[in-house]
């Protein structure tokens, strides 16, 4: 949400391998952020790292891609095999035989979702 409650909404500056910054104006006081991608060329794809978590005081990566934040704490909606299930929707997951190098929705719709638990 925006300084007025309105949703914020983001659009990506750069291309496909480029990391665009979006800093939110207002604190956030919640226990869940969504984020909905509404258009998108060809593949639809968000790769998104939360910073300065409050109860944690702390603006440093939370443990998405060191594996601080464990396979256990991830879940999503759907997946389309075993190689591309939650956990790999961690930043930088290279591709090997054992994984697709990301997590990939068994259907593309607006239903889809990946959850962390940061609770635990």
């Amino acid at each position: 949400m925006d300084a007025n409650g309105s949703e914020a909404i983001f659009h990506m500056e750069g291309g496909s391998y480029t990391i665009d910054q979006h800093v939110l104006k207002v604190m956030i006081y919640t226990r869940y952020i969504r984020f909905l991608p509404v258009t998108w060329e060809r593949s639809i794809c968000l790769r998104v790292e939360v910073y300065h978590l409050y109860y944690l005081n702390s603006a440093e990566a939370q443990g998405m891609e060191s594996g601080v934040i464990s396979n256990s704490q991830m879940s999503a909606s759907s997946q389309w095999s075993n190689l591309e299930r939650a956990h790999y929707g961690r930043l930088h997951v290279k591709e090997t035989q054992h994984n697709a190098g990301g997590r990939v929705a068994r259907t593309n719709d607006e239903n889809q979702w990946l959850q962390i638990d940061l609770n635990n």
